[in-house]
C-alpha cells in the first residue's frame, strides 16, 4: 500500500512561513484498466484533494507526481517563495525569446485542445498541465518584458490562466467531468491572446 507524506516549509518574500503538507496514499485497482491514488495538497490558500487516475498503478502514481509538480510548485513559484524540502527544480534556467515564443505558441495549441476536449466532455491528457504551466510563466516574464507579444500579458490574463491551471488539473487527473465554466474561461483566454475563435472552429 502506497503510503507516503512529505511536510515542508514554505517561506514567503516577506519572511512569514506556513507548513505544506503532501500526501499520496490509498492506491487501488477501480478496474481492469483502472488504477487511481489519492493526492493532497495542504497548507496553500486552497487545499487539494484529488484521486489521480491512470492506466496502470505506475502510471496513476506518475500522474500524481506531475499533478504536485505542477500545482504546489507553480503555486511555490508563483508566490516568489521557496520551499523546504524542495518540489521544484532549484534553477529555472533563463529562456531564450525564441523558447518564451515556443512555450505560448504550445500553450495556444493546448488551450484550442482543451476547448475541444471541454466541449465534447472528453478527457485531455495530463500533459496539458505541463503545456498550461509552461505557457503561464512565459507569460510572467513577457508582463516583465522579456519578449515581446502583440497581445498584453497583463496580470488579469495570467491570473485566468493559474484559474484554469487548477481547473484543469481536477479535471485530467480527478476524472471529473469538465465544469461548464471551463468553455468561456478558455475562449476568453484565447480572445485576450488575440486568437481568432472563428478561425479555430474552421481549423477543426
Amino acid at each position: 500500500m502506497i503510503n507516503v507524506q512529505k511536510v515542508s516549509t514554505l517561506t514567503m518574500p516577506e519572511g512569514s512561513q506556513r507548513t505544506i503538507t503532501i500526501k499520496i496514499h490509498d492506491l487501488r485497482q477501480d478496474s481492469d484498466d483502472l488504477w487511481s491514488v489519492a493526492v493532497d495538497v495542504e497548507g496553500f490558500k486552497t487545499d487539494h484533494h484529488v484521486r489521480i487516475t491512470g492506466c496502470d498503478w505506475l502510471n496513476a502514481i506518475e500522474g500524481a507526481t506531475l499533478f504536485i509538480r505542477g500545482l504546489a510548485g507553480g503555486h511555490v513559484q508563483d508566490l516568489g517563495a521557496t520551499i523546504v524540502p524542495n518540489i521544484v527544480p532549484p534553477e529555472r534556467k533563463e529562456l531564450t525569446e525564441g523558447e518564451h515564443a515556443q512555450a505560448i505558441s504550445e500553450g495556444i495549441k493546448c488551450l484550442a485542445n482543451l476547448r475541444k476536449h471541454a466541449k465534447a466532455d472528453s478527457q485531455p491528457s495530463q500533459e496539458s498541465l505541463l503545456e498550461l504551466n509552461a505557457m503561464k510563466r512565459a507569460l510572467q516574464d513577457a508582463r516583465e518584458g522579456a519578449i515581446g507579444t502583440d497581445f498584453v500579458p497583463d496580470d488579469a490574463l495570467i491570473a485566468d490562466v493559474r484559474a484554469l491551471f487548477g481547473w484543469v488539473g481536477e479535471w485530467v487527473t480527478a476524472g471529473l467531468r469538465c465544469s461548464p465554466d471551463l468553455v468561456p474561461l478558455i475562449e476568453g483566454i484565447l480572445v485576450k491572446m488575440r486568437v481568432d475563435l472563428n478561425a479555430l472552429d474552421s481549423a477543426s
